[in-house]
């Protein structure tokens, strides 16, 4: 298993330096100047001039590239335009809210859909299985946006059950929970239905039902611990994309996460934190999948490394 991580490794270089390729490049083929925005429209062209060349801007593309990349080597990302903070500083700091956030909807995500998509298995062709897949195609469809503003008009304003906004304890993270956990929950529940029915039509667990186990023993025990590989899959595929969905639902709520500093540094073109908030994240998500690979062969014996 250690050869095996220790390739997994090598293959995240090409991956994170392609990273940063693209966060380097798009970020200055869209409109607009970082400098006019700080030294404002009206000021003097010498000025303009002087904070290019303080920010290194005056250098050529490619020199800018391989000194911001060979920064990030090191985890120094420079620091921000406009706050002049360094840029790890200013993601350190607002990056365990985004983690709390993604670990509460992943854990009601992952626990839900599991749970609704093995009954939907076991039930299918019954009216509980329908209405699994119901709310499990609403919850893909419905726009995070939306759903979180309907739930702090519903669950703040008028039962004021939940705060409408900020970060605080448990009873502020209910709701943008809720709100970021929907559509994975619905994927949830489709793969793990899909994955449940397939197992169920194994011999062993026929071998299982015909000894006499009791139902949710043979689901429990044999189905749903087979059907997880798959399911796996899906969840570090899906981790990824609520870090990227927390950033609606950190704008609705007002979190002080890496959401809301992303589109802040977008709107004020501070190139190093948006450079910065994209490499970390990408770096994030590599990780993640890689834990993924590897609890395979946790999940189940049978699965060997090469």
């Amino acid at each position: 298993m250690l050869i095996y991580v220790a390739r997994r490794l090598v293959v995240l270089l090409p991956t994170a330096l392609g990273v940063l390729v693209l966060a380097f490049v798009i970020l200055r083929i869209i409109p607009g100047d970082p400098v006019s925005l700080l030294v404002g429209e009206g000021a003097p062209p010498e000025h303009a001039a002087r904070m290019r060349r303080q920010l290194g801007l005056d250098q050529p593309v490619h020199v800018q590239f391989v000194r911001f990349a060979a920064a990030a080597l090191r985890l120094d990302l420079g620091r921000s335009l406009n706050s002049n903070n360094p840029v790890t500083e200013e993601i350190f700091s607002r990056y365990p809210h985004t983690l709390e956030l993604v670990g509460a909807a992943t854990v009601i995500a992952v626990a839900a859909g599991t749970a609704a998509g093995a009954v939907s298995a076991v039930r299918a062709g019954t009216a509980a299985e329908s209405v699994v897949m119901i709310l499990a195609l609403v919850g893909l469809c419905t726009p995070h946006f939306w759903l979180g503003l309907m739930l702090i008009v519903l669950f703040a304003i008028k039962l004021n059950w939940f705060p409408v906004a900020g970060v605080g304890g448990v009873a502020y993270l209910v709701l943008p929970a809720l709100t970021l956990s929907t559509s994975f929950l619905g994927i949830m529940a489709r793969q793990t239905r899909s994955a449940v029915l397939d197992v169920l039509a194994e011999d062993y667990v026929r071998t299982a039902r015909a000894k006499g186990l009791a139902e949710w023993t043979v689901v429990s025990r044999h189905a749903l611990r087979n059907a997880l590989i798959p399911v796996v899959t899906i969840m570090g595929l899906q981790v990824g994309r609520l870090l990227g969905g927390s950033v609606v639902t950190e704008v609705v709520f007002n979190r002080p996460g890496l959401g809301r500093l992303v589109v802040q540094a977008v709107g004020q073109r501070d190139y190093p934190v948006v450079q910065g908030v994209v490499f970390f994240v990408a770096l994030t998500v590599l990780l993640i999948n890689l834990v993924v690979d590897v609890s395979y062969g946790l999940i189940n014996p049978r699965v060997r490394y090469a």
